[in-house]
């Protein structure tokens, strides 16, 4: 599953001290990892979100078959792993959508076949934490928070060392003895995990109250 271009490497003397080495791409499978900013996907309101998402995945595709041809690799078959980025109006059904049917998706260029291998969401809702955080309500208070994270300084960072106390404890149970350590000594994986949990969170919330 390791992404690139896989094949043996032609090394080459051309005097005292000088040596190139180049690699010849000749495996037949290759593994990729695109980034699809969500951002824009379905804003025109020419498609509903899940035909809009569809449509983009599909040009990623063709992005990387037209990449691969430039390139000269002699892949005939390309595995995909599309990350979704970006911030989208539209996130909570582009969620929905995701694994249902796209990760069958799939395009031939040039004898060359490109397909979905797995779809990982990591884009976020286009939220308004500012105004949302006016609220004393639960959305409310996550929202000041969030923004408290975002912003840094002090309050981050005592929201990051509770947040490690807290994550610290739920490692050290045997059930997890077996993984490999959380980074929880850097603050910066913990504000990025806080960050994401938080407005996932905050997302559910809105939804159960039927706000926008």
């Amino acid at each position: 599953g390791e992404p690139g271009a896989h094949g043996p490497w032609l090394v080459e003397a051309l005097g005292p001290g000088q040596v190139k080495a180049t690699q010849v791409p000749l495996a037949p499978l290759r593994y990729a990892r695109v980034e699809l900013d969500v951002s824009g996907v379905g804003a025109n309101g020419t498609l509903p979100p899940d035909a809009a998402l569809e449509s983009a995945v599909q040009a990623k595709l063709a992005e990387v078959a037209e990449g691969c041809e430039a390139t000269g690799a002699a892949a005939r078959v390309v595995l995909c792993r599309v990350v979704l980025t970006g911030r989208s109006p539209h996130h909570a059904e582009l969620a929905r959508v995701v694994g249902q049917g796209l990760e069958a998706l799939q395009r031939t260029h040039a004898g060359r076949l490109v397909c979905v291998e797995k779809i990982v969401d990591d884009a976020a809702a286009a939220l308004d934490l500012e105004t949302l955080a006016r609220g004393t309500s639960p959305p409310g208070l996550l929202a000041q928070r969030l923004l408290k994270l975002e912003a840094g300084g002090d309050a981050a960072a005592a929201l990051i060392r509770d947040a490690r106390a807290r994550l610290r404890a739920v490692a050290a149970q045997p059930a997890f003895a077996e993984l490999d350590a959380a980074p929880l000594d850097d603050d910066e994986p913990v504000r990025q995990a806080l960050l994401r949990a938080g407005r996932e969170a905050l997302e559910r919330l809105l939804a159960q109250k039927g706000s926008p």
